[in-house]
């Protein structure tokens, strides 16, 4: 946090953005829009984050000028639309050419070809979209973002025959049949059916079991059939299919520009375990055989804080922590709060003065007990950092005390698989989405040990599981807590909040920090990356018991 906010998430220039990405605005919409971007430099940001494609994803528009930027791309065929249906008007063009250019404008293009134009890759699709009926669902997401719209719910459906361009993160789909896949980003795909996933771009980990036989990932070069098995399929930017057979059995089948069902006639090869091929989607050769490489399958999603629960304050939003949901070893488990190895707060530090601490409007009789004292709006926050991760113990003590926060947990949390510790922050709506970086290290390094710097939260101000808080207020202090003394004791003075803030979530793995299997850990020491002008606001720090309790 770095500032008061004033004003209440913007929900309506989402949904403004959303709308004319989709190409479904009215006048009245677009005239709102219109208003909105040549009025508030905040929404004309907000406007080019939602037309960045991530740089990985292929890059089918090279160079537009500021002449040509509104023709349509060369080569490409215009998606022909039902009719009446709305259309751009020239009145919008002109707006988009007057207001917008050169990398903004070939941006929008690029998501219209990703969106409306895939080669060889529709072929009985509708040119609108079809609300899903299907029973397929989003088993687990791991800090994904989609391109232009929210991030989904757990057990949400996607819409059948619609693409979703996967911009970060990964996520797993279920299909009724038992079958699940692992998108990892950047990707575009589509479920076409129950047993039906398409993949224009990216990298997907198909597991069918038995029951779910005849399973089929489409691909603009393949039509790769299940025959009980774990395969991976990965599509670049040119079109080519590779297909690694990591257990069982798939068979592969030709696809040309022209709609190509599976049939003997295009029947390419049966590939069995640890055999792998490459598809290329202009040439008619066989494919080619290649390295076979099981490092290309994903088998679940990383180890993270999947979801948390909280007590709701009077109708206003979240308040205080009941139990987290963490993914470790591969295992899902939800822990009550209760279960959580407490923190005290042991060391404070702060640069400047500002808000130094959240929460009710009376503040509680010890400042330094909010690091584990379950409220998510309440805690010492915008302690002070450095660019560079320590590489020595810090100094906790004197003038010449390390910039941060230091904490010590009542008893010795243990090292095990995936995260060991979970670490909220409250994050508001113009800060960055996906949490502020910071930097964790040891309290008293040694040979081995290091410092690991947090760049993305597992939950993020985009993730349906980062719950909204009830209202909370930020004490400015008089002068900056340099020590645990002064901010206990500093006078300072509440001012609520206006803005709706979220409580996001990370799960620290002490195996990044050097330590071993089963080492146990007594504290941990915390500092902002100091990458802008917005700083780390943690209000709940907990360890988690060992792994063999549960």
């Amino acid at each position: 946090m770095s500032e008061l906010h004033t004003s209440g998430y913007d929900r309506e220039l989402s949904e403004l953005l959303a709308g004319l990405l989709e190409d479904n605005l009215s006048d009245e919409q677009f005239e709102r829009l219109d208003e909105r971007l040549r009025h508030e430099p905040a929404a004309r940001q907000r406007y080019l984050d939602y037309i960045e494609i991530h740089d990985e994803l292929p890059e089918m528009v090279v160079s537009l000028s500021n002449d040509d930027a509104l023709e349509e791309p060369a080569g490409l065929t215009p998606v022909s639309r039902p009719e009446g249906e709305r259309r751009e008007s020239s009145r919008t063009r002109s707006y988009r050419a007057a207001f917008w250019s050169g990398s903004a404008i070939a941006a929008l293009l690029l998501m219209g070809v990703l969106l409306n134009w895939t080669p060889g890759f529709r072929d009985d699709v509708p040119p609108h979209v079809r609300v899903s009926t299907s029973q397929v669902h989003f088993a687990n997401l791991a800090q994904a973002r989609f391109f232009g719209e929210l991030t989904p719910s757990i057990r949400s459906a996607p819409i059948l025959d619609r693409d979703y361009v996967l911009q970060a993160g990964m996520v797993e789909l279920a299909f009724p049949k038992g079958a699940t896949a692992i998108i990892e980003a950047p990707a575009v795909f589509r479920v076409k059916s129950d047993e039906h996933l398409a993949l224009h771009v990216g990298n997907c980990s198909v597991h069918a079991p038995e029951g779910a036989e005849g399973f089929h990932v489409e691909t603009p070069a393949t039509c790769v059939v299940d025959r009980g098995t774990r395969f991976s399929v990965s599509v670049s930017e040119t079109n080519a299919t590779e297909v690694q057979v990591i257990e069982g059995a798939a068979d592969v089948y030709r696809r040309t520009g022209e709609a190509t069902r599976p049939s003997e006639k295009n029947f390419q090869a049966r590939l069995l375990r640890n055999e792998a091929h490459r598809y290329s989607y202009a040439a008619e050769a066989p494919g080619e055989v290649i390295p076979f490489n099981s490092a290309s399958y994903q088998y679940a999603l990383p180890d993270r804080v999947v979801s948390y629960t909280a007590t709701e304050k009077e109708g206003q939003g979240a308040r205080d922590l009941v139990s987290v949901t963490v993914q470790r070893g591969g295992r899902q488990i939800e822990l009550p709060v209760g279960e959580l190895v407490p923190a005290k707060l042991t060391w404070f530090k702060a640069p400047s003065g500002m808000g130094n601490f959240a929460g009710e409007e009376q503040l509680p009789r010890f400042r330094r007990d909010s690091a584990s004292d379950r409220s998510l709006i309440t805690g010492a926050i915008n302690p002070g950092g450095s660019v560079d991760p320590l590489q020595s113990s810090p100094i906790l003590s004197g003038e010449a005390g390390t910039p941060g926060m230091a904490i010590r947990f009542d008893q010795p949390v243990i090292n095990g698989p995936g995260p060991d510790v979970v670490f909220f922050e409250l994050q508001g709506p113009v800060n960055p989405t996906t949490g502020d970086r910071f930097h964790v290290s040891p309290l008293e390094f040694r040979q081995g040990l290091k410092s690991h710097t947090i760049e993305s939260f597992d939950l993020t101000m985009e993730s349906p599981h980062a719950l909204e808080l009830a209202d909370f207020y930020v004490h400015m202090f008089s002068e900056p807590p340099s020590n645990l003394e002064e901010l206990e004791t500093i006078e300072c003075s509440p001012v609520l909040q206006a803005l709706k803030f979220r409580a996001l979530a990370v799960g620290i793995d002490l195996s990044d920090l050097g330590y071993a299997p089963g080492e146990r850990v007594n504290g941990l020491f915390f500092q902002d990356a100091l990458d802008d002008k917005h700083t780390i606001d943690p209000v709940f720090i907990g360890g988690l018991p060992p792994l063999d309790d549960h």
